[in-house]
């Protein structure tokens, strides 16, 4: 498991259930994970227990959060549903921004974004989508 795992400049997209899990609770930093896109159709954000909100083990910040059917996008904390606000409340997400990240033709998969994407002022970079996806 390991601690202080960092995760920037992702796109996570397309889950059934939670983009994000955690399952392996430790006393310390676990994960930072910032400078990502969380792009929901209908699923929740990401889902974990409160012990690792509350015992501060996970720092998750300057994200661009969307969910394109509804207007706030959910996180579940243990059996609760909440929004953004609530969650930054809790000091997660303090400068992360529920925006669309503007993705050039995410109906056929093309997660390029376009130059006026919110994402750039939180410090997403640009990813070279030339090597990316299944290969022969």
């Amino acid at each position: 498991y390991g601690t202080s795992n960092h995760v920037r400049n992702n796109i996570f997209a397309f889950s059934k259930h939670s983009l994000l899990m955690l399952s392996r609770f430790e006393r310390h930093i676990s994960t930072v994970f910032e400078n990502n896109i969380l792009f929901s159709s209908g699923s929740e954000i990401y889902g974990f227990s409160s012990k690792f909100i509350y015992n501060e083990t996970v720092i998750s910040n300057r994200n661009i959060i969307f969910d394109s059917t509804k207007d706030q996008p959910e996180f579940r904390d243990s059996d609760r549903f909440r929004t953004l606000s609530k969650i930054q409340a809790l000091g997660l997400e303090t400068d992360s921004l529920v925006a669309d990240p503007k993705f050039i033709d995410l109906e056929h998969f093309d997660f390029r974004l376009a130059d006026d994407s919110p994402a750039f002022a939180l410090g997403f970079r640009k990813i070279d989508m030339s090597d990316v996806g299944p290969r022969r």
